[in-house]
């Protein structure tokens, strides 16, 4: 009995269940095959249409678009797992600068370079291994624009660069000039030739532009690293902040911030530093000779590096570097103070100022 009435039960569900999924289905088949734009219940009108099947060679030429031979390895193996499947990455994207693969060109040559720029991205001078050994000239042959790049005579606001001032270009009378780049003060100015051996690679130690952040991939750096900062092309720990800390008035044993009590001290740094931590500056990145006699001169040479301007609210650990006469008993401040600079840039014979 049971047996004769399964056939007509299992139709009865069959015919249930269509009711049912007839409307999911029909929808489905009518449904638009690409979703974008900020009304993603309805088809954009410019929405691309998939007629036909793209054949292999073809998926393979657009997937290689604007990338330069030899073809990353991973390329053929994305063709084959994507199959028809929708993919922004095969599309044009941003125009102009951010058109990195060249999707928007109408030149092929424009192409070509397109590719080129995506290998200099990822060129080996960029990686922490070979950045150390980069000479400015080896940095410059692409990134001459730093140096030859002018800032704005005006913000998109509307304020004027010229009456735009940080505290230190009205208060330290060793700032000269007019409004400059960044780049351009650090490598360019009189002060920065006078008082400095500045690099491109003593700010920028190397990166994978991949992924700016630790431990997401086999290539970026250890996620215990103490030489990274998220997001960033530099660490300013161990760069920005060795010029652009505050002024440690406490470590120094002085009553105020140095601004305050100039005065008292006649705006004379050598009041205390002719006979303490007489050892300083000995680094390939400073011109030792030059700062001596220039702070001998005016302390805001000095001041200047040393709080005046300062972008951070902590000071920079400078090491301890014994020096004649220095009190056998290490103060608290000092306990874990290194007693000499990083290996890479300690000098390794005197300096001798330059002319």
């Amino acid at each position: 009995m049971n047996r004769e009435r399964r056939p007509l039960w299992l139709c009865q569900y069959a015919v249930l269940l269509g009711l049912m999924i007839s409307p999911v289905l029909s929808f489905a088949q009518n449904a638009p095959a690409f979703i974008g734009g900020t009304q993603p219940d309805r088809r954009p009108l410019n929405a691309p249409i998939q007629t036909q099947p793209l054949t292999e060679q073809k998926r393979e030429r657009v997937a290689s678009h604007g990338i330069s031979a030899p073809i990353p390895g991973n390329i053929p193996k994305i063709i084959k797992d994507q199959g028809g499947w929708y993919t922004p990455f095969n599309r044009p994207g941003m125009t102009s600068y951010y058109d990195l693969r060249g999707w928007h060109a109408k030149d092929p040559k424009a192409v070509e370079k397109a590719g080129e720029h995506l290998n200099a991205t990822y060129s080996a001078w960029h990686t922490p291994e070979k950045i150390v050994k980069a000479r400015n000239e080896d940095c410059l042959q692409c990134h001459q624009e730093i140096l030859t790049e002018q800032v704005r005579s005006k913000s998109p606001a509307g304020l004027e660069a010229e009456k735009s001032k940080a505290w230190y270009q009205t208060t330290l009378s060793v700032y000269e000039g007019k409004q400059e780049t960044f780049h351009w003060r650090h490598l360019e100015s009189p002060l920065a030739k006078r008082t400095m051996n500045l690099t491109c690679n003593f700010c920028h130690n190397g990166h994978d532009p991949r992924d700016e952040t630790v431990g997401s991939s086999a290539t970026t750096p250890d996620i215990n690293t103490a030489f990274f900062t998220l997001r960033k092309t530099v660490n300013p720990e161990t760069t920005c902040l060795k010029c652009h800390g505050q002024f440690n008035a406490e470590v120094m044993g002085l009553p105020d911030q140095w601004h305050k009590i100039a005065e008292t001290m006649n705006n004379d740094c050598m009041v205390c530093h002719a006979t303490i931590r007489t050892e300083r500056h000995n680094v390939t990145y400073l011109q030792k000779n030059a700062i001596e006699e220039e702070g001998k001169a005016n302390s805001d040479t000095c001041y200047g590096c040393h709080g005046g301007r300062a972008w951070y609210r902590i000071s920079y650990p400078y090491p301890r570097t014994p020096w004649p006469g220095m009190p056998e008993e290490t103060p608290a401040w000092a306990k874990d103070r290194p007693t000499q600079s990083e290996p890479r840039y300690r000098l390794t014979a005197p300096q001798s100022a330059k002319k």
